[in-house]
């Protein structure tokens, strides 16, 4: 919990206080301080009574701007219609520049000023230090003073709202919770615990997702037009490919006339001797010249094909001799690996041998006498040999292990490459065969002669060849671009232009509707039935608990008071009776008395929420509209908040002044429009 003890407050040229200001020091006073004030500038009610008799006004004389120093120090706004008063309002209407309030609370300082707006720019400074040191090293003032202001919220934990309604209570009305209707109930209690934010957070989740269907449904418009565009340029492409499918059948129409017709004249042609002939020799000549093309080709083919088979058969030679070289290499660890494993079992039997001698006889082979020591260390020798020609025989094993596997890879690409040549020779061999026809179909047909015949027939075969040109050039005309080929191009391009919009504008859509679950989860989250809804649920017992609290001091506990989540007050007698209060049916007294509860109440639960507990509490002019009774309950209450605060009351109350002899007081006079301190 932060304490936040008011040390010091004072304001120079403020509302009603002038140049020579007022201040006061909170601990010169005890728990309960009765503020008063003497307007001297009012007129007296009738001069011509003795002047002990004379009645003198204490309105208009500032008591309430003792709390309005505090509120506008904390957070540069008023208690009294803070929408109502502008910014220069607060300087005094005679001064009207050089406005200062200064306050030292707990461990800061802060001093806010508004002046006249020429030379001298109105300002905002905040310190922060245990020892009271405001100098530069303390100082928290933060660029603007809407940053600093920032700090200051932050520092002290508590927004305006939260401290008004948590340290000042009036006669307003706006402060009587009960007067209000259940929706502006929520909000009130939304506002004391600092769930505005949330409630901001919701309408802007609303805004965000108001923009988000605008957006949604503007995209989708787009998207509509795209797809409308997209059967447009469809039917453009289908109309397109009709017409070249049209083109073509009529090409193709035209091609099979001209063969009728061609077929035709050599039919007419071959009833005639010589017209067969000449048949005969435009056969042959067509023939020749077929062959004359196709051979050239398959000479080039040829030489190609026998390139690769000389290369084929290069690495042939190369893979030949690589398989010789590993065949060597193999036998040479195969050796190896031979030798020395002759080597180890000269070496194991020599071991036998040695190990059969009995120590103390005499060698078979020197003769000498045998010592145990010494046939050890040669054994020992020898069993070292017989690792080193282990390692030796497991390198020529794994060498020739890789030789085989590199054999095995190397008969691999020989097959392979056998069926590479394989396969070049037979190409060759085709070919050859189908040059040695072609030519021998040459010599044949070069062997036709062109016959003679009368001018009819040649006048038949003219037309015949004028015919075969106009197929040639129909055929060459159909396996070219159509007309349309550009066209048909172009409608493509265009398609798979709009097609590839419409998925990107379909994606773009589904983009944003996905947005649209998240938002709906803030909106319920934030909004009346989510987090909001739980932080108040969560404060009605402790309000409840804490409203009937307080009722045993302002009404001696004969009325209760129960609100449900829904922030709906239940009244009713204490004992209870059956028969339930209606809160605007009770007198302004009672219902005056159970406001300042539900308020006292709301202070409490904030402190909680906020883990700020503020000394002081100002009390204007609650018991207004109270019977005598009544104020009896309200002196109780404000003795049992002067357990914990500092309390300051401003009341015309009689009954409440005389329960209040005894307590400090701070007199303030009004005079040629100043109001100041009198000690």
């Amino acid at each position: 919990m932060r304490n936040l003890t008011f040390k010091y407050a004072a304001a120079w040229n403020f509302l009603p206080f002038g140049p020579e200001g007022i201040e006061f020091h909170f601990d010169q006073y005890k728990n309960i301080v009765l503020i008063r004030g003497e307007n001297r500038d009012a007129k007296q009610i009738d001069p011509t009574l003795p002047s002990d008799e004379y009645k003198v006004s204490s309105n208009g004389t500032g008591k309430s701007s003792l709390q309005e120093i505090i509120v506008y120090g904390l957070f540069g706004r008023t208690v009294k219609r803070p929408e109502k008063v502008e910014k220069d309002d607060v300087v005094h209407n005679l001064v009207k520049k050089d406005c200062k309030i200064e306050l030292i609370f707990d461990k800061y300082r802060i001093v806010r000023t508004r002046m006249d707006g020429g030379s001298k720019k109105s300002s905002l400074r905040f310190w922060e230090s245990d020892k009271g040191e405001w100098n530069k090293d303390t100082e928290l003032t933060v660029g603007d003073q809407r940053i600093t202001q920032k700090e200051i919220e932050k520092k002290i934990g508590l927004s305006y709202d939260a401290f008004v309604n948590m340290c000042i209570f009036t006669d307003d009305q706006r402060a009587c919770f009960l007067e209000c209707e259940n929706g502006k109930k929520k909000e009130i209690v939304e506002n004391l615990l600092s769930l505005g934010e949330y409630r901001e957070w919701h309408e802007n989740a609303k805004e965000l997702r108001k923009e988000a269907k605008k957006n949604i449904e503007t995209k989708a418009g787009e998207y509509r037009l795209l797809l409308g565009s997209k059967d447009d340029a469809e039917r453009r492409l289908a109309l397109t490919e009709k017409k070249q499918q049209d083109w073509r059948t009529a090409k193709e129409g035209e091609i099979a006339t001209l063969e009728k017709s061609i077929a035709a004249k050599a039919k007419e042609l071959a009833t005639t001797d010589a017209g067969a002939a000449l048949l005969a020799y435009e056969e042959a000549q067509t023939k020749i010249k077929e062959i004359n093309k196709k051979l050239p080709d398959l000479e080039v083919a040829k030489e190609t094909l026998e390139g690769n088979l000389k290369m084929a058969k290069d690495k042939e030679t190369v893979q030949k001799t690589e398989a010789q070289t590993l065949t060597k290499q193999y036998n040479d660890f195969s050796t190896q690996a031979k030798t020395r494993l002759a080597d180890r079992k000269k070496k194991e039997a020599e071991i036998a041998d040695l190990e059969s001698n009995t120590p103390g006889t005499r060698c078979g082979k020197c003769r000498s006498v045998v010592n145990e020591e010494n046939i050890a260390d040669y054994v020992a020798e020898l069993r070292r040999d017989i690792n080193d020609i282990n390692l030796d025989i497991q390198a020529a094993m794994e060498g020739g292990n890789e030789i085989a596997a590199k054999t095995e890879d190397l008969k691999l690409r020989q097959t392979r490459l056998n069926g590479i040549i394989g396969n070049i020779v037979t190409k060759i061999s085709n070919i050859e065969a189908e040059m040695r026809t072609l030519r021998a179909g040459l010599t044949t047909y070069s062997a036709v002669r062109e016959p003679k015949a009368d001018s009819a027939e040649f006048l038949l075969e003219q037309q015949r060849a004028d015919l075969k040109k106009q197929l040639e050039a129909k055929k060459t005309e159909l396996a070219g671009r159509s007309p349309f080929e550009d066209i048909l191009d172009n409608d493509k391009v265009e398609l798979n232009k709009v097609k590839l919009a419409v998925t990107n504008k379909e994606a773009e859509v589904k983009s944003l509707e996905t947005e649209l679950p998240y938002l709906d989860y803030w909106i319920e989250g934030f909004g009346e039935g989510g987090i909001r809804k739980w932080v108040v649920d969560g404060v009605v017992p402790e309000l409840n608990s804490r409203v009937n609290y307080w009722l045993q001091f302002l009404i001696d506990n004969k009325i209760t008071l129960k609100f449900d989540n829904e922030l709906n007050e239940t009244i009713e007698r204490n004992p209870v009776d059956g028969d339930p209060y209606v809160y605007h049916a009770m007198s302004t007294g009672q219902r005056r008395r159970l406001n300042l509860a539900v308020s006292q109440s709301f202070a409490h639960v904030m402190t909680l929420s906020s883990g700020s507990i503020p000394s002081i509490v100002f009390l204007d002019e609650v018991s207004t509209n109270v019977d005598p009774l009544g104020v009896q309950g309200i002196y109780n209450m404000i003795s049992e908040l002067a357990e914990d605060k500092q309390v300051f009351v401003t009341t015309h109350d009689p009954d409440l002044m005389r329960m209040l002899q005894g307590c400090d007081v701070i007199k303030l006079v009004h005079e040629n429009g100043y109001t100041k301190l009198i000690p």
